[in-house]
């Protein structure tokens, strides 16, 4: 859970999310995610921990994490859609830390966003511990 506390600490002291990740081409970054390789990289990743529980009392801090990326999203774009793709892989990213899984390409989803860049196309897979590279 300190991990996720971490990250939202993160995002509220806008160490994450910085407007520059943004200058981009919202529409055509969107459509890169909707298509091969990210979609179905994304999909394999959610379903490998979907069915998995995570403890009530962590839940809450979920929450508020995928709450924080959204409403950070929002601010600098005013993008609905666009925030919601941010709150769902902080939710996806947040999952993998609370279950203490491990995934290559999760890790490569958190590393873009910790080096200022909105993921889509193709991640490189990162190995490693993810509770490690979040700082």
């Amino acid at each position: 859970m300190d991990s996720i506390l971490r990250l939202i600490e993160h995002i509220d002291a806008h160490r994450l999310l910085v407007p520059s990740m943004f200058e981009i081409d919202i529409d055509e970054a969107l459509d890169k995610r909707d298509v091969e390789p990210f979609d179905s990289d994304w999909i394999k990743a959610h379903a490998r921990v979907s069915d998995e529980d995570i403890d009530t009392r962590d839940r809450p801090s979920l929450v508020e994490l995928r709450e924080a990326a959204y409403l950070r999203c929002y601010k600098l774009t005013q993008n609905s859609e666009l925030s919601g793709y941010v709150a769902d892989d902080f939710g996806l990213i947040g999952t993998y830390l609370l279950l203490d899984e491990r995934d290559d390409w999760v890790n490569a989803l958190w590393c873009a966003y910790r080096d200022g860049h909105f993921p889509c196309g193709a991640l490189t897979p990162c190995g490693g511990n993810l509770a490690s590279m979040i700082e």
